[in-house]
């Protein structure tokens, strides 16, 4: 007897290709109407009914694709598969489930987390899900957790950046996220369609201030939990190298790093976390110009809390990191940009001190306490000319008058 899945050992009848092939993990109900994506295919109506559509004579008959794309709709997606994409090597076949659907199961969850009616223990074994929650909401939870939703946002990303009102609510998002990591490691790497990962989101909104938090609606302990998430996953040993990927990681748009987004809204809070710094990342410019070193020395960015020997720390272990830093002045890449506006990151910090200090003899403390060890890098340089010209913009006179 034949072992074909195939009715009487056919074959599938062969797939229409006059459209471009889209990804199945992409589509939902709504994408199964439209003519024009082709992924709708022949073979998939055939392995859903078990019959080729035949004429009354017998023969094969070629029905439309407004015919073929009705019997899916009608019979549900049940039975279209794909393959989840995964940022590595390991790819798991998984029941395709509309985005819709996903979304909505995420915010349940999300929800009965916050009200403490779902509670993710650090005892609670990968993959399981805790005692006490009812059979359609385990299975709903189930089928959907390793999904993707809108955006190819994956439960970790809704788990870190959507809204949280409750008190206790970034315990329990935390306790779910430390849950996710270890039921679904492949997760933490995951991008959605902006190229952020839930570790680059947490980062972004690291300083959020309660009034940037209100504006976008995004509640109030969310400033709670985007710290813990960062503090959790900077420090777990086990997720060093993938940290490491994470903020050596160029952005969508441009050049800069998440190591620039992490130096310029973490601060000194990163000085723990610098090991995971790749040096030549330090090297990098964003879209301005400017290195995490021109960042890190810029006062705009300093908090109000920190502590001037932090600051200074930062910036000498950045300089450790990766001197050549040092030499790379900022602005844009326009080759008709005035050469005499670019800026090492001495000569930044001093225009940034000027700035926001509005004094050209600053006092305060920490803007003299890293001029002077910006200065002091820039006099161990072996070429003595190329420390006048960052230093002093070449004027020997003003180097002269340094040393002396």
């Amino acid at each position: 007897m034949s072992s074909s899945p195939y009715p009487k050992g056919g074959p599938p009848v062969q797939e229409f290709h006059d459209q471009p092939r889209l990804n199945d993990a992409h589509l939902d109900r709504e994408d199964l109407r439209n003519p024009r994506h082709s992924s709708i295919r022949r073979s998939d109506t055939v392995l859903a009914t078990g019959n080729k559509p035949r004429n009354d004579d017998g023969k094969k008959k070629r029905r439309s694709a407004n015919d073929r794309r009705s019997e899916i709709i009608n019979r549900g997606n049940s039975n279209i598969t794909s393959r989840a994409e995964l940022p590595t090597a390991s790819i798991s076949i998984l029941a395709r489930i509309p985005t819709r659907k996903v979304r909505n199961a995420f915010f349940d969850l999300l929800a009965m987390v916050d009200d403490g009616d779902i509670t993710f223990s650090d005892e609670l074994a990968g993959g399981t899900f805790p005692e006490g929650v009812d059979a359609p909401h385990l299975e709903k939870f189930s089928e959907c957790y390793q999904q993707l939703a809108n955006d190819n946002e994956n439960l970790l990303h809704f788990t870190i950046k959507e809204t949280v009102e409750t008190e206790a609510g970034p315990k329990f998002r935390m306790a779910l996220a430390r849950w996710l990591l270890k039921s679904c490691p492949n997760i933490f790497l995951q991008e959605n369609a902006q190229g952020e990962t839930a570790l680059h989101i947490a980062i972004a909104r690291y300083n959020y201030s309660y009034q940037t938090l209100a504006q976008e609606g995004l509640g109030l302990k969310g400033y709670e939990l985007y710290r813990e998430f960062v503090f959790h996953c900077l420090a777990d040993s086990s997720l060093k190298n993938q940290c490491t990927l994470i903020l050596d990681k160029s952005s969508v748009s441009g050049s800069s790093s998440n190591m620039h987004i992490a130096i310029r809204e973490m601060g000194v809070d990163t000085i723990p976390h610098l090991h995971l710094f790749n040096p030549k990342t330090l090297q990098l410019k964003d879209h301005a110009g400017n290195t995490p070193l021109h960042l890190a020395v810029d006062t705009k960015f300093w908090k109000e809390d920190e502590k001037s020997e932090n600051r200074v720390e930062l910036v000498g272990k950045l300089i450790s990191l990766g001197s050549e830093a040092l030499k790379i002045t900022n602005g844009p890449s326009d080759d008709d940009y005035n050469e005499t506006k670019r800026m090492s990151p001495y000569r930044y910090h001093q225009s940034s001190c000027l700035q926001h200090h509005k004094d050209p003899s600053c006092k305060n403390k920490t803007c003299k306490d890293v001029e002077f060890i910006l200065k002091d890098a820039y006099m161990h340089f072996e070429d003595s000319t190329e420390a006048i010209r960052l230093l002093y913009n070449g004027h020997p006179g003003k180097l002269k008058q340094h040393v002396n």
